[in-house]
C-alpha cells in the first residue's frame, strides 16, 4: 500500500478495560491521514477513552493500535512524543507559568532532561506562538488569560512537539461561542494548511459538520457511523446515536449538514414539560 494510503492511526479488533468493566470491544477504527477527524456521541460512549488509546496512553486488553503501519506496543513514550501530540481535557500548569514557558514544555520530546533549548527548539516555539496568535501575550502569566487565549496556548504547546498528528480532547468545553469557532477555525488551519491530521473529541454537532471532514459516531464503545458529515449526520443515525428525533437541512452560511431537534411528542420540549411540572409542585 502506498504511504500516502496508510491511515494516520488505526484501531483493529480492539477492546478497553477499565479493570474488569469493558468500555469498548471489538472495535475498529481508521484514522485518516491529513484529515480532521472529529469523535461524536452521548456522554459514556468511550470518545475520550478511544482517544487516550490512539495516543499510546491505554494499553488495550485485546486488539492493536497502529501509527501508520507500525504497532504502538513497540515504540518507546518518547518516540510516541515525537510523532502524536496530545491535549487531555481541563490540563493544568503551575501557577505563574508564562504562555512562552508552557510551550517550551512541548519540546521535551526533543531534548535530553537537562539540555538547553536549541535555536530549533526556539524556532519551533515561535512557529507554534504565530499559529496560534500569541505573539503579543507570549510573557502573559498563563492564569492571566481569557479561556480561549489559554485553549490556544495549550494547543501550541502540543504544536511545538511539531508533530504530524494532534489529538484533542473536547478543547472546545467550557469556551463561549467566539473561542469555540476560534479553536475549531484553528483546527482546521493546521490540516488544510499545514497537513497535519487532527483527531479531536467534539459535542457540537453543527459546528463539528462544519469543520471537520470525517466524523465518527460511537455509542457504548462502538461506531455507530462514520465518513463524511452529510452521511453521518442522518436523521436515523442521530436517533440511534443520541435518542433524538431530528430533522437535518443545509447549513444556510456552508451549506453542510446541520440538525435541529424535533420537538417532544405533545408538542412540548423537555425543558417545557420540565417547568410544568415544576410549576404544579409550586
Amino acid at each position: 500500500m502506498p504511504a500516502a494510503d496508510i491511515p494516520a492511526l488505526s484501531a483493529l479488533n480492539v477492546t478497553l478495560t477499565y479493570g474488569a468493566k469493558p468500555v469498548a470491544e471489538g472495535l475498529t477504527l481508521t484514522i485518516p491521514r491529513g484529515r480532521f477527524t472529529a469523535l461524536i456521541g452521548p456522554n459514556g460512549s468511550g470518545k475520550s477513552t478511544v482517544l487516550r488509546a490512539l495516543a499510546g496512553l491505554m494499553r488495550p486488553a485485546a486488539g492493536e493500535i497502529r501509527l501508520g503501519d507500525t504497532p504502538l506496543r513497540g515504540l518507546s513514550s518518547r518516540s510516541l512524543a515525537r510523532r502524536i501530540g496530545f491535549l487531555p481535557q481541563s490540563p493544568t500548569a503551575p501557577e505563574g507559568l508564562s504562555v512562552a514557558d508552557l510551550i517550551r514544555q512541548g519540546r521535551y520530546p526533543h531534548r535530553s532532561l537537562f539540555e538547553r533549548m536549541t535555536a530549533g527548539d526556539e524556532a519551533a516555539c515561535a512557529r507554534a506562538l504565530q499559529l496560534t496568535g500569541l505573539e503579543g501575550l507570549a510573557r502573559r502569566p498563563l492564569d492571566s488569560l481569557s479561556g480561549g487565549q489559554r485553549q490556544r496556548a495549550w494547543i501550541a504547546m502540543v504544536l511545538a512537539q511539531e508533530t504530524d498528528i494532534l489529538l484533542l480532547d473536547e478543547p472546545t468545553t467550557w469556551l463561549d461561542i467566539a473561542h469555540q469557532i476560534e479553536v475549531m477555525a484553528l483546527m482546521e488551519t493546521l490540516v488544510r494548511q499545514g497537513g497535519k491530521t487532527v483527531v479531536a473529541v467534539l459535542h457540537d454537532l453543527n459546528q463539528t459538520a462544519r469543520y471537520a471532514g470525517h466524523m465518527v459516531m460511537l455509542k457504548a464503545g462502538r461506531i455507530i457511523a462514520e465518513g463524511p458529515p452529510a452521511r453521518v449526520m442522518d436523521p436515523a443515525l442521530i436517533r440511534a446515536g443520541f435518542g433524538v428525533d431530528c430533522i437535518v437541512t443545509p447549513d444556510p452560511v456552508t451549506g453542510t449538514p446541520m440538525w435541529s431537534a424535533q420537538p417532544w411528542p405533545g408538542g412540548n420540549s423537555a425543558a417545557e414539560t420540565g417547568a410544568a411540572a415544576l410549576s404544579r409542585s409550586c
